[in-house]
């Protein structure tokens, strides 16, 4: 999963970026759009350095330790909802603050926003193959 943490480095950097370092001032909802993208970035950010900080072996044993062969299409759900749904919330801040909610926004602003949400995408994306190939060693191995 080291390929998940550069997307999250990227995001929680450029919103830094939008809340100190871009030309022009956002208004108080869009800081707290960002300060939230920022913080549910730290939270997956979390999630992945958990799953990670165990080698891949102890990592399969405290997964399989913690559900029986006919559970496992119920954990696959779980995972992807503790990953996927701090991405909905910056996805969908970011989405809102392109669209103009909140206020307006420069053209700096929103090259940063763009960013996140490019980065916030590609990580979606490497989920949906992460859980694909979850999904295929768990049916290929009952």
């Amino acid at each position: 999963m080291n390929y998940l943490q550069s997307p999250l480095a990227s995001i929680i950097g450029y919103a830094d970026i939008l809340l100190n370092g871009v030309p022009g001032s956002i208004s108080e909802q869009q800081s707290c759009f960002v300060m939230s993208i920022r913080r549910q970035s730290e939270s997956l950010k979390n999630v992945v350095n958990y799953v990670e900080s165990s080698p891949q072996e102890e990592r399969a044993k405290k997964i399989r330790s913690l559900i029986c062969p006919w559970q496992v299409d119920d954990f696959i759900p779980i995972v992807s909802h503790d990953l996927r749904t701090p991405l909905t919330v910056i996805i969908g801040y970011t989405g809102m603050m392109l669209h103009g909610l909140g206020g307006r926004v420069s053209t700096n602003q929103r090259d940063v926003l763009q960013l996140i949400k490019w980065h916030a995408d590609e990580m979606n994306n490497l989920i949906l193959d992460l859980l694909d190939q979850i999904k295929a060693k768990t049916k290929g191995g009952r």
